[in-house]
């Protein structure tokens, strides 16, 4: 591919003054007395260099020619699982026909380890900043009190009350919102599988899970809330259940992730089953459930709760256990339009309706994603 494609819009407006950069400091428009040698004492590079960087056969050059005369950085990616070159051009901002080209030797499917040479690109996790700040809110649960919630978000009761005006310290109530500090922006850009995270959060301890890989247990605010709240629900309702093990969410940027396809946009959770036994001080295990081992109690107190709550798009469970949960949300009074609504089952592992829906390699745990929240404007 020529330079000057690559730096098409070379500025039409700058062919109005000859003999200057354009707006792109990178291109120059060639005026009435240049030369090659001596663009290339002006710019400190050889003239070697800028046949090579314009694909010049000779050192003839016209008047309004754009000529680059620097070279656009170029950038080695290795791919990781889950990788494709059209989500390695988006993230980098360069078109799609371009990276094959300058990658003549890579084809559809990118294998992990794969050096790709992206020229003229720019990480989009690294050149983004968040755009303000946004309120931490916390919703009081039963047993709080001002200054229990203060001491777990590292707040003075004065501070908290200064966050918060009109609070009455001694009259909190179950389900309040409160304002815990002030953060940057978190949002989850781009879809789950070619996708990053902007502001994102890291997953603390709780008393319902333990965290397997801390460097994989980054995603938005918003689903870090959600994961807390319905595990606040489970242990509230069971102190003695035992604690499942949070696997993977995304990294702390987002972005692909080694031995996954989706996991990139900060939405997504892999978390092992709850078990009738087995389940240690380290969480309940990675390894295969059947439906008498599941604890269904449980794990329906937990889906329910993302499921009544509207926060969870898909949960990915296994077609094998969907129907003792089916049976168990029945029997605790979910309505027919709400069980068609939450599960595949009865349907079939290929039917396509159900939050609760079948997708291989899931019988040793379950995959949430939880849907887009109001104002992600780039999460889809």
């Amino acid at each position: 591919m020529s330079f000057a494609r690559r730096t098409l819009p070379a500025l039409a407006l700058a062919l109005a003054w000859p003999g200057v950069v354009s707006a792109d400091r990178r291109v120059h428009v060639v005026s009435a007395g240049d030369t090659l040698g001596a663009l290339a004492a002006r710019y400190h590079v050889t003239i070697d260099e800028l046949r090579r960087w314009n694909e010049l056969a000779d050192d003839t050059i016209r008047v309004g020619q754009s000529l680059s005369v620097e070279q656009p950085p170029t950038l080695r990616y290795r791919a990781v699982a889950g990788d494709t070159l059209s989500c390695i051009a988006t993230r980098f901002g360069v078109p799609i026909e371009q990276l094959r080209e300058d990658n003549p030797g890579v084809g559809r499917r990118l294998e992990v380890g794969t050096v790709v040479v992206i020229v003229g690109g720019v990480d989009s996790r690294a050149s983004e900043t968040p755009d303000g700040s946004e309120p931490v809110r916390y919703r009081v649960v039963a047993g709080d009190n001002l200054a229990r919630i203060a001491r777990r978000h590292a707040l003075s009761v004065e501070a908290l009350v200064e966050l918060n005006p009109g609070l009455t310290p001694d009259r909190v109530r179950v389900g309040q919102t409160l304002v815990v500090g002030q953060t940057t922006r978190s949002e989850s850009l781009g879809v789950p599988w070619c996708g990053h995270v902007r502001g994102a959060r890291q997953l603390g301890e709780h008393p319902g899970y333990v965290v397997r890989n801390p460097a994989r247990s980054w995603a938005t605010a918003r689903t870090i809330e959600r994961l807390r709240r319905a595990f606040d629900v489970v242990t509230r309702r069971d102190p003695r259940a035992p604690r499942v093990r949070v696997h993977d969410l995304s990294l702390e940027g987002g972005g692909a992730i080694d031995d996954h396809r989706s996991h990139q946009s900060g939405r997504d959770a892999d978390i092992t089953y709850y078990r009738r036994s087995g389940c240690g001080p380290g969480g309940c295990p990675l390894e295969r459930m059947d439906p008498d081992q599941l604890d269904v109690r449980r794990q329906w107190t937990l889906f329910h709760a993302w499921l009544r709550a509207g926060d969870a798009e898909a949960i990915y469970v296994d077609y094998a256990l969907q129907a003792v949960l089916h049976r168990e949300a029945r029997r605790r009074g979910a309505t027919p339009a709400e069980l068609a609504a939450w599960f595949q089952y009865p349907r079939g592992p290929r039917h396509a309706e159900g939050v609760i829906r079948h997708f291989p390699n899931h019988r040793d745990h379950f995959h949430v994603r939880f849907g887009c929240a109001r104002g992600e404007r780039s999460c889809r």
